[in-house]
């Protein structure tokens, strides 16, 4: 008797001790599928936050909706860093669609929210992004020293992170508000600075900006497909070409004069090369 008693509290102690491990093997599969499925959110933020973005200027009601659609996942859930990162560039995406759409109060606002929230984490990526947009919002209001002062505040952040691109574009809009109150000079000193940014990052997009400022090109939008257009070069910017390529010419000449015919061929062949490798 006393045997089959002892047989029955081994049993039990085993299978207490197999549920146990049970247990916890279930505790640790909940846990893993809850931290993957959160990982696995916050994957999906990315994409949608590309897409507001790509969309913010032609299609602003679709940016609109990806934007929002980014706040509303985040906002239900507890939120650490990554969280609070990647929903103060969604309100800062937001600000700047509004700002585009003219709806600038609305703007101003979305804009404060996301200074916030990247304030709380001391994320000066955003923080460069979106004082950048509140300076475009303040210049679109005619209220030009709160536009510069937010330039500043953008560009401090931008150039202490190496944000080149965002350094680049205070600098343009610096010159947009000096060509609104007249002072030329000034506006170009800052489109050219922003066009040597463009051209030292290799970043096609701020120089063929820039060089609309400067007025050497114009862009041509085709009627269409509102999202294409094509840059043109004005009189101006025949005049300027005019101006440099004789000298320029003249140099490429001096450079080539010690090779022969054959040689010449050469560097021309190879620099056809080159040119093909950098498009």
């Amino acid at each position: 008797m006393k045997k089959i008693k002892a047989g029955r509290n081994v049993f039990l102690l085993v299978s207490l001790f197999a549920i146990g491990i049970i247990l916890l093997a279930i505790t640790f599969s909940f846990l893993k599928g809850n931290l993957s499925g959160s990982r696995s959110g916050i994957d999906e933020i990315e994409p949608l936050l590309h897409m507001g973005d790509s969309l913010r200027t032609r299609k602003p009601d679709s940016s609109l909706f990806y934007f929002n659609t980014v706040i509303n996942r985040l906002e239900v859930n507890q939120k650490g860093t990554e969280e609070n990162h990647f929903l103060a560039l969604a309100y800062s995406g937001l600000a700047f669609t509004n700002s585009e759409m003219g709806d600038y109060q609305l703007a101003l606002k979305n804009d404060s929210i996301a200074i916030n929230l990247a304030t709380r984490i001391n994320d000066r990526s955003v923080l460069a992004k979106s004082y950048l947009v509140l300076g475009l919002t303040n210049f679109r209001l005619g209220n030009y020293d709160s536009a510069f002062s937010c330039y500043q505040q953008s560009i401090d952040r931008a150039i202490a992170i190496g944000d080149s691109f965002t350094e680049a574009k205070v600098y343009a809009n610096r010159g947009q508000i000096y060509t609104n109150q007249g002072d030329y000079n000034k506006a170009k000193e800052c489109f050219l600075t922003a066009l040597s940014i463009g051209q030292h990052t290799n970043n096609n997009q701020l120089i063929a900006g820039n060089f609309l400022n400067l007025g050497v090109l114009y862009s041509d939008k085709s009627e269409s497909d509102k999202r294409s257009a094509t840059l043109l070069i004005t009189t101006k910017g025949s005049e300027l070409v005019a101006s440099i390529f004789p000298e320029h010419s003249s140099r490429i000449n001096g450079f080539l004069s010690g090779l022969s015919t054959e040689e010449k061929e050469v560097v021309r062949a190879m620099l056809r090369k080159l040119n093909k490798s950098l498009r």
